[in-house]
């Protein structure tokens, strides 16, 4: 039987998406049953904010068993010859230096020193977690026990303000990109302080370039609906109309604003105004999978997996680490029930097995009316149905059908979620997409009825000619055996050639343009060619497009462009935060700070191309050991009966499929 699930649930309200809301100040947090215990304790400095609404026998409860896990995690990683504190380890190189305070004792000491100070000076805990922090604890064991810290004046006059000047270099340098940029933008109603009931608008600016991401600036105003393009105006010209490429939005703004392209687009036609593309592929990814010939298919699946579960089938099955929420987890479903179709075929041995058991069973019973009986009966006939359909061909050939349609469109979710320039991958993954879909217009024409309108529909919400000139002008793609031309690309091209190639420029772009679709020698050459399989292609063009210096003028800065927003996310949380606890003072400094540490973490990475065929790889963990579906009580729900099971088996037009939810 599968684990029964942590008691501590029972406080907490599961959201499904990697979240859960406390049932006592009915907050949303990230995490799972380990951060439930550390809200619901009172113990603070556990990275969550504790809840002071809990009972106070919950919370004793809670700090009970924290203290009992604590416990037993003490000790663990001893043998490994390190000191480890706050997520950083001493290297054993350095042990020498400092074997007279390796003992447990003199590390309590050390500890309390930390607690005396984040105590005195009134230093939220949530500072132990900070990378800085880190860092600065770090390099002092890195270092070795003669650093002795900087004075009071050293800091103040000289160091803070070096760091704060390398910080404003770095957003003037960011702002200064020539090879065009991204203005992001979200809004939300915020508190103006941690116990205020009003609430403001804010808008959030950030800037995205090849060389740089920053945080411009907040804006606050009282009113219901935001003048949006009235604030983005001021900004696109201090940072020269010109150099913006696009605008977007983060999706979940809660608050009404006007939109900019509207005003914006008329003065500035050469930008591009879009929503998030994640936002877009993840509704596309719930339209699917609510199409009939899809959600039937997909309930059937809930139900074998919900059957395995319920009745300790034994079937590795294993867990995936999921990316993107609630939103694919019937994808991540259908992939790991499908990995497993051989081992689920072969549990109609077990099957027979259990019927002949219970046979004998009702055989020696003198009362048919047990509770017993009734839920051994239900087994039976459940695991009738389940066997017939682990069985039935056509069941399989469906799954893998839609397991096929949300495939590409899961690796198109992926490339936009991630971090760096992915405008020039888009078109192809959402041509990879409309390509899954039509090869089931002659062989499976109900899914493609039902399926094909919604994509069709998406990807008019998601692709524009800005995309189609990017996918163009990516020499990977381009040279590549999957390229078409299309009248989309050829759209795309005049797109540049109307609203962003200069006048002065658009005679030689041409000319340039079409020495590039010819594939001149002079351009690709064996070092070029090379270069196709081992760079970006902003990498590409820099390095390879010297001879045709106006079109790779153009190429850099639609290939150097983002599709996404999601990892500013973060960011938008720290603003959230600064402005709870009222503290936007150095709020720009503070973000741009974060910003400016994770790019250079990130910046050899985003030197290499995107591997589109390795998006969306499922990373597996160990054996499931709860289900992981939406509605994993179909079982527990529903009653079924021997007529209904027979009446889906002699169904032998397989129309059962199509009219699943008739039957429960």
């Amino acid at each position: 039987m599968p684990k029964r699930k942590d008691t501590f649930w029972e406080h907490a309200e599961d959201l499904k998406n990697g979240r859960f809301r406390c049932k006592y100040c009915k907050n949303d947090f990230p995490g799972g049953i380990s951060r439930i215990k550390s809200h619901l304790s009172g113990l603070r400095g556990r990275d969550i904010k504790v809840c002071e609404q809990v009972p106070e026998d919950i919370k004793k409860a809670a700090g009970q068993e924290l203290a009992t896990l604590d416990k037993k995690a003490k000790h663990l990683g001893a043998s490994n010859r390190m000191v480890e504190s706050a997520k950083f380890t001493i290297p054993t190189s350095l042990s020498h230096n400092i074997s007279n305070v390796c003992t447990e004792e003199h590390k309590l000491r050390v500890d309390k020193h930390l607690a005396k100070y984040f105590l005195s000076e009134g230093i939220h805990l949530e500072a132990l977690q900070s990378p800085f922090f880190i860092d600065f604890v770090k390099g002092i064991a890195e270092y070795g026990p003669g650093y002795e810290l900087p004075s009071f004046s050293s800091l103040k006059s000289q160091l803070i303000p070096d760091v704060s000047k390398e910080v404003t270099e770095y957003v003037e340098n960011v702002k200064r990109s020539n090879t065009g940029c991204t203005l992001m933008y979200n809004i939300a109603a915020r508190h103006l302080n941690e116990i205020s009931p009003v609430y403001i608008n804010s808008i959030d600016i950030f800037l995205y370039t090849s060389i740089g991401w920053a945080y411009l600036e907040s804006c606050n105003q009282e009113s219901d609906c935001l003048d949006t393009a009235k604030i983005l105006a001021p900004i696109i010209e201090s940072l020269g109309p010109k150099n913006i490429v696009q605008i977007s939005r983060f999706e979940d703004g809660i608050c009404i604003d006007y939109p900019p392209n509207v005003m914006l687009s008329r003065e500035y036609p050469w930008i591009h105004f879009a929503y998030c593309a994640s936002d877009v592929i993840g509704s596309l990814a719930f339209a699917i999978c609510d199409c009939p010939s899809v959600e039937t298919t997909i309930k059937i699946v809930h139900l074998v997996v919900s059957f395995i579960y319920k009745y300790d089938i034994k079937v590795p099955l294993r867990r995936a680490n999921i990316k993107g929420g609630v939103r694919w987890d019937s994808y991540y479903m259908l992939k790991i029930v499908l990995e497993v179709e051989d081992e689920l075929k072969s549990l109609q041995t077990l099957l027979s097995t259990d019927s002949m058991e219970l046979h004998d069973k009702e055989q020696k019973e003198l009362s048919t009316d047990s509770e017993e009986l009734f839920e051994e009966k239900q087994y039976l006939t459940w695991a009738k149905l389940i066997g017939y359909v682990i069985h039935c061909e056509e069941f399989w050939t469906r799954a893998k059908a839609i397991a096929q349609i949300l495939l590409p469109l899961f690796q198109t979710h992926c490339l936009v979620e991630g971090i760096g320039s992915t405008s020039g991958y888009l078109y192809e993954m959402m041509e990879r997409v409309t390509d899954a879909i039509e090869k089931f217009c002659d062989s499976n024409s109900a899914l493609y009825d039902d399926v094909w309108p919604v994509i069709n529909e998406g990807r008019e919400e998601i692709i524009y000619p800005m995309h189609a000139a990017a996918a163009f002008l990516n020499p990977a793609y381009m040279c590549s055996d999957n390229f078409k031309e299309t009248d989309e690309m050829r759209s795309g091209i005049e797109y540049l050639l109307k609203f962003v190639v200069l006048e002065d420029e658009k005679k030689s772009f041409m000319e340039e343009f079409q020495q590039y679709r010819r594939k001149v020698s002079s351009l690709f050459t064996t070092q070029a060619r090379m270069m196709l399989e081992t760079s970006h292609p902003c990498i590409w063009w820099d390095y390879c497009g010297n001879h045709l210096p106006v079109l790779r003028k153009y190429a850099l800065r639609l290939l150097s462009q983002p599709c996404g927003t999601t990892f500013f996310e973060q960011y938008k949380c720290m603003l959230d935060d600064f402005y709870n606890k009222n503290q936007t003072k150095d709020l720009q400094q503070a973000v741009n700070i974060h910003m400016m540490r994770r790019f250079k973490q990130l910046e050899t990475q985003m030197l290499g191309p995107i591997i589109l065929d390795k998006l969306g790889e499922v990373e597996y963990g160990e054996l499931i050991d709860q289900p992981f579906c939406r509605n994993d009580s179909y079982i527990e729900d529903d009653v079924l009966n021997d007529s209904t099971v027979d009446e889906i088996i002699n169904d032998k037009s397989f129309s059962w499929l199509d009219r699943f939810f008739y039957f429960f």
